[in-house]
């Protein structure tokens, strides 16, 4: 929220969004997004129609895309979910391709309610921030995928738990050889109130 408000101070920004691309689902990922009033993590999948895969996969080495236009359906399947969570219904859309070292983390997606709110120059200073939005984005999915592994492992640790303890409730050390008569009294009574 705090950058959608930095944001806005120096150029037309009402929504910031993270995108990921799905290669074998053909789709964009938007794992968080914020206005300057709300921030969410929403994690949906916006499919992208084969005939608009290169616009995604973004094959020219321009690092800033203005889309002062919805001309393609990805930007309107992006504006039908920035219309439902913000309440906005049309936007134009400012997107900067964040790479370290020849690796495409993100694209930041910047949206502004109106028609034809973006420029070159706004786009330049978005570009200024390429590094930053790299180094925060990078971060935020590592510690997304440290959370997903610690929640896997607390659930396999409360089943071991749990079998371990299914284990050690019926298992009585000695209880086929020389406890077989005491187990078998154990049984009797166990079954009764007393």
């Amino acid at each position: 929220q705090r950058c959608v408000r930095f944001l806005a101070s120096v150029m037309p920004a009402d929504v910031l969004q993270i995108h990921l691309w799905e290669q074998d689902l053909c789709s964009l990922r938007i794992p968080a997004t914020a206005s300057p009033a709300l921030a969410l993590n929403p994690n949906v999948l916006v499919p992208v129609s084969p005939a608009y895969r290169t616009l995604v996969e973004w094959p020219t080495t321009e690092d800033v895309r203005i889309v002062n236009h919805l001309e393609s359906h990805i930007s309107q399947n992006v504006m039908k979910w920035i219309r439902q969570w913000f309440g906005l219904e049309y936007c134009s859309f400012m997107v900067l391709r964040v790479q370290v070292e020849n690796l495409r983390i993100c694209d930041i997606a910047v949206a502004a309610q109106g028609e034809g709110r973006f420029d070159p120059s706004h786009a330049r200073l978005l570009e200024l921030l390429k590094t930053p939005f790299g180094i925060a984005v990078a971060n935020f999915l590592q510690h997304r995928e440290l959370k997903v592994m610690r929640d896997q492992l607390a659930e396999r640790n409360l089943l071991l738990r749990e079998e371990l303890e299914n284990l050690t409730e019926y298992r009585v050390v000695g209880a086929e050889t020389g406890l077989r008569g005491v187990m078998e009294q154990v049984e009797m009574v166990a079954g009764t109130d007393a």
